[in-house]
Protein backbone atom coordinates (compact mmCIF):
# COMPACT_ATOMS: atom_id res chain seq x y z
CA UNK A 1 0.00 0.00 0.00
CA UNK A 2 1.62 3.77 -0.99
CA UNK A 3 0.48 5.72 2.32
CA UNK A 4 2.39 8.38 1.24
CA UNK A 5 -0.55 9.38 -1.86
CA UNK A 6 -2.83 10.25 0.84
CA UNK A 7 -0.39 12.81 3.21
CA UNK A 8 -1.82 16.16 2.72
CA UNK A 9 2.21 17.19 2.86
CA UNK A 10 4.64 16.47 -0.27
CA UNK A 11 7.61 17.48 1.96
CA UNK A 12 6.51 15.30 4.84
CA UNK A 13 5.50 12.33 2.74
CA UNK A 14 8.80 12.60 0.79
CA UNK A 15 11.33 12.77 4.06
CA UNK A 16 9.35 9.52 5.41
CA UNK A 17 9.79 7.72 2.34
CA UNK A 18 13.65 8.66 2.10
CA UNK A 19 14.00 7.68 5.76
CA UNK A 20 12.30 4.19 5.21
CA UNK A 21 10.04 5.16 7.96
CA UNK A 22 7.12 2.20 8.32
CA UNK A 23 4.12 3.36 9.50
CA UNK A 24 1.90 1.01 11.61
CA UNK A 25 -2.05 0.12 11.21
CA UNK A 26 -3.10 2.96 13.66
CA UNK A 27 -0.77 5.33 12.29
CA UNK A 28 -1.82 4.70 8.33
CA UNK A 29 -5.08 4.89 8.80
CA UNK A 30 -5.20 8.15 10.97
CA UNK A 31 -3.27 9.78 7.56
CA UNK A 32 -5.91 8.38 5.72
CA UNK A 33 -8.40 9.74 7.23
CA UNK A 34 -7.05 13.02 7.66
CA UNK A 35 -6.30 13.51 3.64
CA UNK A 36 -7.98 15.97 1.77
CA UNK A 37 -7.92 15.25 -1.38
CA UNK A 38 -9.95 11.69 -1.31
CA UNK A 39 -12.93 10.48 -1.63
CA UNK A 40 -14.94 8.46 1.27
CA UNK A 41 -15.19 5.66 -1.28
CA UNK A 42 -11.22 5.75 -1.69
CA UNK A 43 -10.24 6.21 2.27
CA UNK A 44 -12.89 3.12 2.91
CA UNK A 45 -10.82 1.52 0.05
CA UNK A 46 -7.07 1.91 1.81
CA UNK A 47 -8.96 0.99 5.43
CA UNK A 48 -9.81 -2.48 3.50
CA UNK A 49 -6.20 -2.31 2.71
CA UNK A 50 -4.31 -1.64 5.57
CA UNK A 51 -6.64 -4.28 7.39
CA UNK A 52 -5.22 -6.83 4.66
CA UNK A 53 -1.26 -5.82 4.66
CA UNK A 54 -1.00 -4.27 8.45
CA UNK A 55 -0.91 -6.84 11.81
CA UNK A 56 -3.42 -6.06 13.93
CA UNK A 57 -2.82 -3.79 17.09
CA UNK A 58 -4.39 -3.64 20.30
CA UNK A 59 -5.27 -0.54 21.97
CA UNK A 60 -5.38 0.00 25.46
CA UNK A 61 -7.94 2.41 27.17
CA UNK A 62 -7.14 5.90 27.08
CA UNK A 63 -8.24 9.11 28.38
CA UNK A 64 -9.71 10.28 25.26
CA UNK A 65 -10.62 6.54 24.04
CA UNK A 66 -11.51 3.15 25.47
CA UNK A 67 -9.90 -0.03 25.42
CA UNK A 68 -9.82 -1.60 21.89
CA UNK A 69 -8.56 -5.34 21.86
CA UNK A 70 -8.51 -5.56 17.70
CA UNK A 71 -7.99 -2.72 15.57
CA UNK A 72 -8.95 -4.10 12.39
CA UNK A 73 -12.25 -5.44 14.32
CA UNK A 74 -13.24 -1.74 14.77
CA UNK A 75 -11.83 -0.48 11.49
CA UNK A 76 -14.22 -2.53 9.55
CA UNK A 77 -17.01 -1.99 12.16
CA UNK A 78 -16.10 1.28 11.13
CA UNK A 79 -16.07 1.06 7.37
CA UNK A 80 -19.37 -0.86 7.25
CA UNK A 81 -21.21 2.37 9.43
CA UNK A 82 -19.90 4.48 7.01
CA UNK A 83 -20.98 2.76 4.21
CA UNK A 84 -24.18 2.45 5.81
CA UNK A 85 -24.91 5.95 6.88
CA UNK A 86 -23.13 7.72 4.02
CA UNK A 87 -24.84 6.36 1.27
CA UNK A 88 -23.34 5.50 -2.42
CA UNK A 89 -24.34 9.41 -3.24
CA UNK A 90 -22.07 10.82 -0.76
CA UNK A 91 -19.02 7.99 -1.04
CA UNK A 92 -17.87 9.68 -4.12
CA UNK A 93 -17.28 13.36 -2.53
CA UNK A 94 -14.64 14.50 -0.44
CA UNK A 95 -15.63 14.84 2.78
CA UNK A 96 -13.46 16.92 4.49
CA UNK A 97 -14.74 16.96 8.06
CA UNK A 98 -14.98 13.22 8.27
CA UNK A 99 -13.51 11.94 12.03
CA UNK A 100 -14.01 9.32 14.10
CA UNK A 101 -12.85 8.78 17.67
CA UNK A 102 -10.78 5.20 16.44
CA UNK A 103 -8.98 7.66 14.31
CA UNK A 104 -8.40 10.75 16.24
CA UNK A 105 -5.64 8.82 17.87
CA UNK A 106 -2.40 10.24 18.73
CA UNK A 107 0.56 9.40 16.42
CA UNK A 108 4.15 9.95 15.77
CA UNK A 109 5.20 11.40 12.35
CA UNK A 110 8.72 11.89 11.68
CA UNK A 111 9.28 15.44 9.60
CA UNK A 112 11.98 17.18 7.93
CA UNK A 113 11.20 20.35 9.82
CA UNK A 114 13.54 22.39 12.14
CA UNK A 115 13.44 25.25 14.29
CA UNK A 116 13.18 28.51 12.04
CA UNK A 117 11.89 26.84 9.06
CA UNK A 118 9.05 29.10 7.38
CA UNK A 119 5.96 26.55 6.53
CA UNK A 120 2.27 26.56 5.40
CA UNK A 121 -0.44 24.18 5.66
CA UNK A 122 -4.16 24.02 4.11
CA UNK A 123 -5.96 23.46 7.60
CA UNK A 124 -9.06 25.96 6.52
CA UNK A 125 -8.30 27.87 9.87
CA UNK A 126 -4.77 29.03 8.80
CA UNK A 127 -4.99 28.90 4.95
CA UNK A 128 -2.88 31.44 3.28
CA UNK A 129 -1.06 31.83 6.33
CA UNK A 130 2.69 31.58 6.75
CA UNK A 131 4.28 30.28 10.07
CA UNK A 132 7.99 30.40 11.61
CA UNK A 133 8.13 26.97 13.40
CA UNK A 134 9.45 27.40 17.23
CA UNK A 135 9.29 23.96 18.04
CA UNK A 136 7.28 20.59 17.38
CA UNK A 137 5.70 18.35 19.71
CA UNK A 138 7.83 15.40 19.19
CA UNK A 139 10.91 17.65 19.52
CA UNK A 140 10.07 17.37 23.58
CA UNK A 141 12.77 14.43 24.09
CA UNK A 142 10.93 14.32 27.92
CA UNK A 143 7.40 14.60 26.81
CA UNK A 144 8.10 11.84 24.25
CA UNK A 145 9.62 9.63 26.63
CA UNK A 146 6.59 8.50 27.85
CA UNK A 147 5.40 5.67 26.25
CA UNK A 148 1.84 6.48 28.06
CA UNK A 149 1.57 9.66 25.57
CA UNK A 150 -0.98 7.61 23.30
CA UNK A 151 -3.08 7.04 26.04
CA UNK A 152 -3.95 10.57 27.14
CA UNK A 153 -3.55 12.15 23.87
CA UNK A 154 -5.38 12.38 20.40
CA UNK A 155 -4.76 14.13 16.58
CA UNK A 156 -5.43 17.53 18.67
CA UNK A 157 -1.77 17.05 20.35
CA UNK A 158 -0.11 16.70 17.80
CA UNK A 159 1.17 19.95 17.70
CA UNK A 160 3.49 22.53 16.35
CA UNK A 161 4.41 26.36 17.91
CA UNK A 162 4.28 28.73 15.71
CA UNK A 163 5.30 32.60 15.13
CA UNK A 164 3.03 34.59 12.59
CA UNK A 165 2.47 38.06 11.26
CA UNK A 166 -0.94 39.78 11.68
CA UNK A 167 -1.27 44.12 11.23
CA UNK A 168 2.29 44.13 11.28
CA UNK A 169 2.30 42.21 14.56
CA UNK A 170 4.54 38.97 15.77
CA UNK A 171 2.30 36.51 17.55
CA UNK A 172 2.77 32.92 18.48
CA UNK A 173 0.04 30.45 18.41
CA UNK A 174 -0.22 26.36 17.87
CA UNK A 175 -0.83 24.64 15.16
CA UNK A 176 -2.87 20.89 15.43
CA UNK A 177 -1.82 17.92 13.14
CA UNK A 178 1.60 19.20 12.34
CA UNK A 179 2.19 16.13 9.53
CA UNK A 180 0.27 18.84 7.30
CA UNK A 181 2.53 21.54 7.09
CA UNK A 182 4.49 22.07 4.32
CA UNK A 183 8.04 24.32 3.72
CA UNK A 184 6.85 27.49 2.68
CA UNK A 185 7.94 28.33 -1.11
CA UNK A 186 6.82 31.32 -2.35
CA UNK A 187 7.98 35.06 -1.98
CA UNK A 188 6.96 36.69 1.18
CA UNK A 189 4.92 39.94 0.42
CA UNK A 190 3.34 42.79 2.80
CA UNK A 191 3.60 42.53 6.47
CA UNK A 192 4.80 38.20 6.07
CA UNK A 193 7.97 39.69 5.46
CA UNK A 194 9.12 40.31 8.69
CA UNK A 195 8.71 36.32 8.94
CA UNK A 196 12.09 35.77 7.46
CA UNK A 197 14.08 37.98 10.10
CA UNK A 198 12.21 36.16 12.70
CA UNK A 199 13.56 33.12 11.22
CA UNK A 200 17.00 33.99 11.56
CA UNK A 201 16.17 35.87 15.17
CA UNK A 202 14.75 32.17 16.65
CA UNK A 203 18.01 30.65 15.46
CA UNK A 204 20.12 32.87 16.65
CA UNK A 205 21.37 34.72 13.49
CA UNK A 206 20.19 38.08 14.44
CA UNK A 207 20.11 40.00 17.21
CA UNK A 208 17.01 41.37 19.07
CA UNK A 209 17.84 44.92 18.17
CA UNK A 210 18.17 43.84 14.53
CA UNK A 211 15.27 42.53 14.45
CA UNK A 212 12.96 45.49 15.51
CA UNK A 213 14.73 47.75 13.46
CA UNK A 214 13.84 45.64 10.52
CA UNK A 215 10.02 45.21 11.96
CA UNK A 216 10.28 49.35 12.17
CA UNK A 217 11.46 49.83 8.24
CA UNK A 218 8.74 47.76 7.08
CA UNK A 219 6.47 49.18 9.25
CA UNK A 220 7.08 52.60 7.87
CA UNK A 221 7.44 51.06 3.97
CA UNK A 222 3.84 49.66 4.54
CA UNK A 223 2.29 52.85 5.57
CA UNK A 224 4.31 54.61 2.38
CA UNK A 225 2.93 52.14 0.33
CA UNK A 226 -0.86 52.10 1.25
CA UNK A 227 -0.62 56.03 1.21
CA UNK A 228 0.51 55.46 -2.40
CA UNK A 229 -2.16 53.14 -2.85
CA UNK A 230 -5.16 55.51 -1.52
CA UNK A 231 -6.72 57.39 -4.79
CA UNK A 232 -8.29 59.94 -3.30
CA UNK A 233 -5.10 61.54 -1.67
CA UNK A 234 -3.32 60.90 -5.13
CA UNK A 235 -5.81 63.10 -6.94
CA UNK A 236 -5.12 66.18 -4.11
CA UNK A 237 -1.49 65.71 -4.91
CA UNK A 238 -1.99 65.89 -8.29
CA UNK A 239 -4.50 69.22 -7.74
CA UNK A 240 -1.86 70.55 -5.61
CA UNK A 241 1.06 69.99 -7.85
CA UNK A 242 -1.22 71.33 -10.90
CA UNK A 243 -2.21 74.75 -8.44
CA UNK A 244 -5.96 74.03 -8.38
CA UNK A 245 -5.96 72.90 -5.25
CA UNK A 246 -8.75 75.43 -3.46
CA UNK A 247 -9.31 76.07 0.30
Amino acid sequence: MDIYKFFNSRDVAEHCRSIGHRFNAVESAVMVSRSNSHTMAEKLAAYREIIAEYPDMEIPKGNNHGYIPSFHKALEILIAHEERETGAACLNTIDEDYESELLSLFIDVPVPFKRGDLAETDDGDWMGSVFVIQDLCRDNAEWNAQSERILRSDLMDMTANVFYESDGLINCECVHFYPDLRYCRRELTGGERILKYVSLFIQDKLCLCGLLKIQQYLSLDAGIQALKADQDLKYQLECLEDGLLEG
